[in-house]
């Protein structure tokens, strides 16, 4: 494991750089999130597995990524990712990476939030303010795979604008752990 790797950051970490990147090239992308869900994370991430499962988490979407992929921690549930493609491509990644996270016998029993938020070419810091969270209440208690694209309009510093959000992904039988 690489150092970068045991402090939570791949391809340098910085989430905004990439973003600029992808978007200074006029080329498509998505920040993607990787989060457990706080509600069905509790009793066994306050037994002591806390680090040790987000760790697995974290190696099993690493492998899964592009090998130059820029990601990090970006909370204490969540990690996320820039990645270079177009809905399509970007959605199958992010349901082959739910399954992945599902089968394996750790991480399975958890409710998992994927979340890749498109980059808006004309705005990137959009990408970063778009909060797809009341949509994802209609998910809560099933793992999901959800795009979301950012508010459109020119007023979308002002409240309430909302990204529209897709599901690709509603597992109808998650579990708590």
């Amino acid at each position: 494991m690489s150092d970068a790797s045991a402090h939570w950051e791949q391809g340098g970490g910085d989430l905004f750089a990439a973003v600029d990147v992808l978007t200074k090239s006029r080329r498509p992308g998505a920040l993607l999130s990787v989060e457990i869900e706080r509600a069905a994370s509790d009793d066994a991430l306050v037994r002591g597995l806390k680090g040790e499962l987000l760790r697995k988490a974290w190696d099993l979407t690493i492998a899964m990524l592009p090998v130059n992929v820029v990601a990090r921690r970006t909370l204490w549930l969540r990690f996320e990712s820039v990645l270079e493609g177009a809905k399509d491509a970007l959605g199958e990644l992010g349901v082959r990476l739910l399954t992945a996270l599902r089968r394996d016998n750790h991480l399975g029993p958890f409710v998992w939030q994927i979340v890749l938020v498109e980059i808006c070419g004309a705005e990137p810091e959009r990408t970063f303010y778009c909060d797809p969270g009341y949509d994802l209440r209609a998910a809560r208690g099933r793992s999901v795979v959800a795009w979301v694209q950012p508010y459109s309009g020119s007023d979308w510093r002002q409240s309430p604008r909302y990204p529209t959000v897709s599901f690709l992904s509603l597992d109808p039988e998650s579990t708590s752990a």
